[in-house]
């Protein structure tokens, strides 16, 4: 986790300064995000980093340790404790905190999802320097931005419902793991045929091509909610 410290000095205040908090496991790519922000500073908008972190938890222990941010960006898919997770938390703790989900995971799941969860947008990480301007400066006016680029996903996620309740989120978890289902209905005081009907369960709500669990991990693993080993 790495805090900054920044002093502006007053000639900047008629500037608007938009502090950001970044969540982003990828050092290489978190390293580009800061490159860009600094590149992207004019004379009406200054992008000042206050933190970074690389999974979750370090998001949220940063977070208390400095004044909340004006927009936070939040990668889905995280060694430590994942985007999903994290944007369950940040909307009980910091409710107001604009909350940009920035992933590669951008298909009909992970963007129905997110925003249920409370998203305030959403961008894939293949959209350029300018286009990440234009997301940060109107989410920080608006509070609201989707690209044109997944428009047609976002509307879709604003008529349906969540694919899994958060109860089938912590199942399919569950499942992506070497546990037997004897272990697994252990771990949630269930028997092994209670086990077996969660995954049946999941099986008849994702697009699957095969019912085995190994569908279910390389889902989960897809959609970022476990990380790609």
């Amino acid at each position: 986790m790495i805090i900054h410290l920044h002093l502006i000095s007053t000639l900047c205040m008629p500037l608007q300064i938009i502090r950001i908090a970044i969540a982003e496991d990828q050092l290489v790519f978190r390293q580009c995000i800061l490159t860009i922000l600094n590149e992207m500073n004019d004379e009406h908008f200054i992008f000042q980093i206050v933190l970074e972190a690389t999974d979750g938890n370090e998001l949220l222990a940063g977070l208390k340790t400095i004044d909340v941010p004006d927009v936070c960006t939040l990668d889905i898919s995280m060694e430590g404790k994942n985007g999903y997770d994290t944007l369950k938390e940040l909307k009980v703790l910091y409710p107001g905190l604009p909350v940009l989900i920035f992933s590669q995971h951008y298909s009909d799941f992970p963007v129905k999802e997110m925003l249920k969860a409370g998203a305030f947008g959403f961008i894939p990480k293949n959209i350029d320097g300018a286009e990440l301007k234009e997301a940060l400066i109107t989410i920080y006016k608006t509070g609201v931005y989707h690209p044109k680029s997944i428009l047609h996903l976002v509307q879709k996620a604003r008529q349906e419902k969540a694919i899994l309740t958060e109860k089938e989120m912590h199942h399919l978890k569950i499942f992506n793991s070497d546990k037997s289902y004897k272990e697994i209905g252990a771990i949630l005081h269930v028997s092994d045929r209670t086990v077996q009907d969660y995954g049946d369960n999941l099986f008849d709500k994702l697009p699957l091509k095969k019912r085995c669990r190994e569908a279910l991990m390389i889902f989960a693993a897809k959609m970022g909610l476990i990380p790609y080993e």
